[in-house]
């Protein structure tokens, strides 16, 4: 390589990580800086429940002018809890909108769950979605689903819940609300994105527009494994779910949120 061509490399590479810096500032630490573990986690998210639950009422009452933002989440063994945490985070750092978590109910029976060493989903470490909810959906500006990838497609208990939202689909009450994803999956190649794009599919049908997460989002850490993809955050679990989201994929989950609540107070 010549000199001029190192020259321009290194500027670059310079370039790349200013880019890398701006959008990555320090909003982006999160609250526990190691590696959690699962049960620590889901405990915690127990004990935070109640205090959830009372603030749910509250939620759907906010003052004109506030981004009402639903999170929706499917998770076999808790880890999308966990970043479903970290995406909130990220969406109320952005002082006009705020957010809520819920957990789609389990359909698979608990005695096929406790085989697996699955019965997590169980736990409902967050308010479980009900019908009196989706009801209040057509006040929401954004909505961001969190699911496990099953084969590259939508785990059946998120399914469900899509084929629960006909009525609003008839009215055309999503028409127009942004619709974000993140995901968890097995492995780097064990179909997170084909996922993404089987959810798109049901946004499309909702009329709902897609807010993917920029190429900015990816990490300049060479030493890491970067599970994220432009369809949004993923974190790996490892086969039988006990490897929790690591600190660079909750970071990156916050980042997400930060996003898709910047792009929710451009549209609406």
């Amino acid at each position: 390589m010549s000199e001029v061509e190192e020259v321009i490399s290194e500027e670059s590479r310079s370039e790349e990580d200013s880019d890398w810096e701006e959008w990555a500032d320090d909003e982006d630490e999160v609250v526990v800086e190691e590696e959690v573990d699962l049960e620590d986690a889901l405990s915690l998210a127990r004990g935070a429940k109640l205090t959830s639950a009372q603030d749910q009422g509250n939620f759907w009452e906010r003052p004109r002018g506030v981004k009402k933002i639903i999170i929706i989440y499917y998770s076999l063994f808790g880890n999308l809890g966990i970043m479903a945490d970290e995406m909130k985070r990220g969406i109320q750092s952005q002082g006009d909108c705020e957010a809520f978590i819920y957990q789609v109910e389990e359909i698979y029976p608990r005695e096929f769950l406790e085989k697996i060493n699955a019965t997590s989903s169980y736990t409902y470490s967050h308010p479980v979605l009900t019908r009196t909810e989706i009801r209040h959906f057509p006040e929401a500006d954004g909505f961001v689903f969190g699911v496990s990838s099953r084969m590259g497609s939508v785990p059946a208990p998120m399914k469900a819940f899509f084929e629960s939202t006909g009525g609003l689909w008839l009215k055309g009450a999503l028409i127009g609300k942004a619709a974000g994803v993140f995901t968890s999956s097995p492995s780097q190649g064990a179909g997170s994105e084909a996922t993404a794009l089987s959810l798109i599919t049901l946004f499309a049908h909702h009329g709902m527009m897609f807010v993917p997460l920029p190429a900015a989002g990816h990490s300049r850490d060479r030493h890491q494994i970067e599970s994220m993809s432009p369809f949004g955050s993923n974190c790996i679990t490892g086969i039988d779910g006990i490897k929790t989201p690591s600190t660079m994929e909750r970071k990156i989950a916050m980042r997400q949120g930060r996003h898709f609540a910047q792009t929710v107070n451009r549209i609406v």
